[in-house]
């Protein structure tokens, strides 16, 4: 709702309602000066911004931050690049695997364990679990390329979603499927001496095909009893993932000629396509790194080597931001005890979910992205084979911290200009129906209207539980006061009513005649939103 002010004859109404939401919301016009056709005062071109964003600067939504914030941020970003460089260095393919393997063969000694097994031996273990959970897909090894490649090309065999499904599947049809040694999806048939791993029931279906598929799966990570801890394992869920989309046309027709994606998939898991080569370009024997499930577990190991310093940059943003917020509100509130602390809004000190927070987050991962990346690209160039050291010395946790960041922060963005982009499409439609020019109020009840604004701010304020943001209300409603009645030409405060006086306005002038223009009162108190800008020196002090 938009007020436009009249001067003149005082027949005339002096506040009338047109439905708008003009580009330059302005709560009155500045009085003096002589009056146009329509009422207005006249304004000249130099009086009158043309935009609103063109002369001021001020959000009501944000908390930026400033060049301090910047700095701190920035030097964190450093200080965690030069802690990542020094203490967390290569990602290491063979301490990965080595991690891995011995995290797998605790797990399986534990659960062989937990199973009614007495002992540690490894090889015992996988053994009475081999023994005690069959899988019927086992009777297709065959099929799928004998005990060194079947765990790979047997979906039964995958330890992620795609098995688990498998298994089920092959205790409901009695049908094994994977892939041939082409790529190409195949089903087969159960041989008859392991259907009777399949259950006779849905229940005992369903039990074998989740919960003995389960511990069959640990039975393989670590390994075949007869080579236990060195044999071939089972792909990890990421492998397992690729494997199932390779027998897809898209996956299974590309790179005929080299190496396409399913030898390339083969040679991982084979541990040939990490392995190290000599200068003739043969793999060296003994270097092989098979890409299983003990692998992946390894490399998620990696990776938290790699979040120390992604840690550490996060807590040094984050508790900065903090601690200056919290000593602002302590200086500000005049605090001088722990006691006095509930008084300090927790949205206005706590690190996370502000504009402010934001940017420095996007910042300091930024700055540590870029350290990261110019040590990995020094170390490159020292060494002889440039792309290993350079794509094994990246930290890819930062780097994913710094796109989600990045996402974050200009999602936030981009909504707020959807915001304001939406206002405006609403004034344009609004601004179509000031040409009504029906909706009017006359001085006295334009005063009744004012004072209930005025009582809105102040129950608002009365229940305001946080002194600091009490005093920033109080500012706007003082300065907002002191506008309405300048342009009124009343002085102080008496032109606004209070308590009884204002209830018996309202009755007295709804008992002496139409009472229609109550109801468009009411509509304007409801979409009177306080704390907006008043173009004054004071705008910054009503952020959010």
């Amino acid at each position: 709702m938009a007020q436009r002010f009249d001067y003149g004859d005082e027949d005339m109404p002096i506040v009338s309602y047109d439905l708008v939401f003009p580009d330059r919301r302005r709560l009155l016009p500045v009085s003096g000066g002589t009056s146009s056709a329509h009422g207005f005062p006249d304004q000249t071109e130099q009086d009158t911004p043309e935009r609103l964003s063109d002369h001021i600067e001020w959000d009501p939504r944000l908390d930026l931050a400033d060049r301090v914030d910047y700095a701190v941020a920035a030097a964190s970003g450093v200080v965690a690049g030069l802690v990542d460089s020094l203490f967390v260095g290569e990602l290491s393919l063979d301490r990965a695997g080595e991690w891995g393997s011995k995290t797998v063969e605790r797990l399986v000694v534990g659960i062989a364990c937990a199973e009614g097994y007495k002992g540690d031996s490894l090889k015992e273990a996988i053994r009475n679990l081999e023994k005690v959970h069959p899988l019927a897909a086992d009777g297709n090894t065959p099929d799928f390329g004998g005990g060194r490649q079947h765990h790979l090309r047997d979906f039964a065999h995958h330890f992620g979603i795609g098995g688990l499904a498998a298994s089920i599947f092959t205790q409901f049809t009695g049908l094994s499927i994977g892939t041939d040694t082409a790529g190409r999806l195949v089903v087969v048939r159960i041989p008859e001496d392991h259907r009777r791993y399949l259950g006779r029931d849905v229940p005992e279906k369903l039990v074998f095909g989740t919960v003995e598929w389960f511990f069959h799966m640990v039975s393989d990570m670590a390994g075949s009893s007869g080579n236990a801890g060195a044999g071939t394992g089972i792909p990890g869920p990421l492998l397992s993932f690729m494997k199932e989309l390779s027998v897809l046309p898209f996956f299974r027709d590309s790179g005929t000629d080299g190496m396409g994606f399913r030898l390339w998939l083969s040679k991982m898991f084979n541990g040939t396509f990490l392995a190290e080569h000599d200068a003739d370009g043969r793999i060296i024997k003994g270097t092989e790194r098979r890409f299983d499930l003990r692998m992946e577990i390894g490399v998620l190991g990696e990776i938290g080597r790699q979040s120390m310093p992604v840690v550490i940059n996060q807590c040094v943003t984050r508790a900065f931001y903090f601690c200056r917020r919290l000593s602002r509100e302590i200086d500000a509130l005049g605090i001088g005890g722990v006691g006095d602390l509930g008084r300090i809004a927790p949205e206005d000190v706590l690190p996370w979910g502000t504009p402010a927070m934001r940017r420095m987050l996007t910042v300091s991962s930024g700055v540590f992205v870029g350290v990261d990346i110019a040590d990995a690209a020094v170390h490159a160039m020292a060494g002889e084979d440039k792309a290993r050291v350079f794509l094994l010395r990246v930290n890819y946790v930062g780097i994913a911290t710094f796109v989600v960041s990045c996402v974050v922060d200009a999602k936030a963005v981009m909504a707020e200009r959807w915001k304001d982009d939406a206002e405006r499409e609403r004034d344009a439609i609004e601004h179509e129906l000031a040409d009504l020019d029906c909706l009017e109020l006359d001085p006295q009840k334009a005063r009744v209207l004012h004072s209930l604004m005025r009582q809105k701010v102040l129950y608002d304020i009365e229940r305001e539980k946080h002194d600091r943001h009490a005093e920033r209300k109080g500012k706007w409603l003082d300065e907002w006061s002191r506008r309405i009645t300048q342009t009124i030409g009343v002085e102080g405060d008496g032109y606004f009513l209070d308590g009884k006086s204002l209830y018996d306005e309202i009755n007295g002038t709804v008992g002496a005649g139409n009472g229609e223009w109550l109801w468009l009162v009411a509509l304007e108190l409801v979409m009177f939103k306080p704390y907006f800008p008043l173009h004054g020196d004071n705008d910054k002090e009503y952020k959010s």
